[in-house]
């Protein structure tokens, strides 16, 4: 787990994966997370991969770097 942020008094735990393919082995720290707090879903930051994947805790939103900076860099 990289990042915790805060969105409606919820955690939303990002990961941060700078790789151009994402497998689910790479979210095992996400979903180790989501389960504990059982939260549903989650952030991947990628390198250019944009999609989600779905995991046993939930799905995970992966969004490229670039697309994620625009929307949350200020």
């Amino acid at each position: 787990m990289d990042i915790i942020k805060v969105k409606d008094s919820q955690p939303v735990p990002i990961e941060i994966k700078y790789r151009s393919s994402i497998h689910k082995r790479d979210a095992r720290g996400l979903n180790s997370f989501m389960k504990k707090y059982s939260l549903s879903r989650g952030t991947m930051i990628t390198r250019d991969f944009e999609g989600s994947v779905q995991l046993t805790a939930g799905t995970v939103d992966c969004v490229p770097y670039w697309k994620f900076l625009a929307q949350y860099g200020e």
